[in-house]
């Protein structure tokens, strides 16, 4: 089993998806940079987080893979990714590269 982590497409250069509290339902405040300047704030429900994330990241392949083994995961890095370098899993989940180094092991 394996899990695959992909780049934010460019312009976007960081996004931050705080949990929030609209009208009694969760949602995410989703912050948007692009170009390292803040452009906005989308509203997002939980349920549409992960697909949105993922509309914004560039899948032409795979920054990092994360790799199930039976010694322990294998991480490996097939594009040029900083440390702190936000990242988003096939999951739609964001990430860094550092978390994914220190993550629990996959099962």
């Amino acid at each position: 089993m394996s899990t695959e982590f992909y780049k934010l497409k460019l312009p976007f250069t960081e996004l931050n998806a705080t949990p929030v509290y609209v009208t009694g339902e969760p949602r995410y405040r989703l912050t948007v940079h692009i170009n390292h300047e803040f452009s906005g704030e989308l509203f997002i429900s939980e349920d549409d987080l992960s697909s949105v994330l993922l509309a914004l990241t560039d899948k032409t392949k795979p920054a990092v893979i994360r790799a199930a083994r039976a010694d322990g995961p294998e991480i490996i890095v097939q594009d040029t990714v900083l440390p702190n370098e936000l990242l988003v899993s096939e999951y739609g989940d964001l990430t860094t590269l550092d978390e994914v180094r220190n993550s629990a092991p996959v099962v």
